[in-house]
């Protein structure tokens, strides 16, 4: 039946692999959003500002190099591609937005982020605490990446 569908709209193996992804992705957002409900995730929810900007964007690291690297051979893997990278915006959007997802209309992001460069300029452990975050981080990244690297090879 779906066959004649996608033969009907002259779908290519990536354009079925986004319906399969997108239904995925639907599915996905109720885990997602009970992952914040559960004590770790209430724990990531209650660190600093700072720190959760920093976790998103080692979340984003992870996502580019993961698009780098992840194959699009067949229908199963372009529509895993896509729900995967898809997971990490989705997770980092509920991590920062967790406290504050109730409160209707009110734009924490554009209020912190106008504010952000005096609080790191005025408090200069929150300062020191953001780098060092940031570098062990890193850190973790480039063991991880190259243990990937390790593993590749014959």
């Amino acid at each position: 039946m779906f066959e004649k569908i996608f033969q009907l709209f002259k779908l290519d193996e990536k354009q079925k692999a986004r319906i399969i992804s997108s239904y995925a992705k639907r599915i996905a957002e109720k885990y997602y959003t009970r992952f914040f409900e559960t004590p770790w995730g209430k724990k990531l929810i209650a660190q600093g500002k700072l720190v959760r900007y920093a976790e998103e964007f080692l979340l984003y690291l992870i996502s580019a190099y993961a698009d780098k690297k992840l194959p699009e051979k067949t229908i199963f893997q372009m529509a895993f591609r896509d729900v995967f990278l898809d997971a990490f915006p989705e997770f980092a959007k509920r991590m920062l937005n967790g406290e504050d997802r109730h409160q209707a209309g009110k734009n924490t992001f554009a209020t912190y982020s106008q504010n952000l460069p005096a609080t790191i300029e005025s408090d200069s452990s929150t300062k020191d605490g953001l780098v060092t975050l940031l570098r062990k981080g890193a850190q973790k990244v480039e063991k991880y990446l190259a243990k990937m690297e390790e593993e590749k090879k014959p």
